[in-house]
């Protein structure tokens, strides 16, 4: 698709997304948050609906396979639902909610870039030129957000002894995203444990996805910071609602034979075993209580 482009146009549609960021950042942080969001969220939209018009630019002469329309589609409930906690909490009382979120978008560009490096240094797969421009906007981003993580009010930490149950479920949801984060990211074979023939544009992308995972801990890891109880269960509905979105990509590649029967059965599990994690944190936190922690 690339190819085709004239240098000139090819370099203006490119440099749309980091020019955008640029502006955006220059605003203020609710700019950039509401510029994370739509950009996130459109890509995501994207990847759920037409993986194969999103990847196809970037995987060259590379075949877009049925599991790659899986991992893409996956990829896409990530995009959605990392910038989901800045949407839903976009207008809270509490100044310092947003510092775990900063850190997260931190951590997940900085690893899309490491990733980013290790492929353009292949020389296989992918196009290289969008590579570049990835890689510059993950340095945006990085410098973006560290610049905020110092300059916003910081969250006071409770003690261990006010810890509430939705606290407790919090800190397993933090550390169930970075192991799963962490073991994706760094093992993307085993993830696809039952892919016949894999290559580095299946790896990439497993990648990418176990990057956001492991972000998305610092949110869940700041939540014991919150200082309104009713945002507590808010992050919980958002991660109810992004796992959700994860389910319906589980059963449509079950369904669709995307993947295979013991993929999809283990994937299956263990959505649901953390969707009932979730659950209870969200259960856990009731009118009665909100209104006595007022």
């Amino acid at each position: 698709m690339f190819e085709k482009f004239n240098p000139l146009l090819e370099s203006v549609v490119l440099g749309i997304g980091p020019l955008g960021a640029i502006l955006a950042a220059r605003s203020g942080y609710r700019t950039w948050l509401k510029y994370e969001i739509v950009i996130s969220s459109l890509l995501g939209f994207g990847l759920l609906l037409r993986p194969d018009l999103i990847y196809s630019p970037l995987l060259n002469s590379t075949e877009f396979t049925n599991y790659h329309w899986f991992l893409a589609q996956l990829h896409g409930v990530f995009l959605i639902w990392s910038p989901l906690y800045a949407f839903i909490f976009f207008n809270s009382n509490d100044e310092s909610i947003f510092y775990g979120h900063f850190w997260s978008r931190l951590v997940c560009h900085a690893l899309t870039l490491v990733d980013n490096i290790y492929v353009f240094s292949l020389h296989s797969h992918w196009n290289y030129r969008i590579l570049i421009v990835s890689a510059s906007f993950c340095i945006l981003e990085v410098v973006v957000n560290f610049y905020y993580i110092f300059t916003k009010k910081q969250p006071n930490r409770p003690s261990q002894s006010e810890f509430l149950p939705v606290d407790y479920v919090a800190r397993l949801d933090a550390l169930i995203l970075v192991l799963s984060g962490i073991f994706i990211f760094s093992f993307p074979d085993l993830f696809m444990f039952d892919l016949d023939k894999s290559n580095e544009s299946y790896r990439s992308i497993c990648r990418a996805s176990g990057g956001f995972l492991l972000s998305m801990s610092y949110e869940s890891f700041c939540a014991v910071d919150f200082k309104f109880l009713s945002d507590k269960k808010t992050l919980m509905l958002s991660r109810l609602i992004g796992n959700f979105l994860e389910l319906i990509v589980i059963l449509s590649g079950g369904f669709f034979g995307l993947i295979s029967f013991n993929s999809f059965m283990v994937f299956l599990c263990c959505n649901l075993l953390y969707e009932g994690i979730l659950f209870y944190g969200y259960n856990s936190i009731n009118q009665k209580l909100i209104n006595k922690a007022k």
